[in-house]
């Protein structure tokens, strides 16, 4: 599997789209270190909001960061 990475700084209301326009991310409010985002994509998409937990212990499984 290819893994693609890209950091963006999006401003408030901007919209960032992907998969040649089926997946269209913006930027609705931000307040401190929160943000509120919209996604719009196909029904055959699955969107997932994915926990901190869950996300170091990817990247600890790839040897991306070292446990405490």
């Amino acid at each position: 599997m290819t893994v693609r990475a890209l950091t963006l700084d999006v401003r408030v209301g901007e919209s960032v789209t992907m998969d040649g326009g089926r997946i269209t991310l913006t930027v609705e409010e931000k307040s401190g270190q929160r943000a509120r985002l919209r996604f719009l994509a196909d029904d055959a998409i699955a969107i997932r909001k994915q926990s901190k937990a869950h996300k170091a212990g990817a990247l600890q499984a790839r040897g991306g960061i070292n446990p405490m």
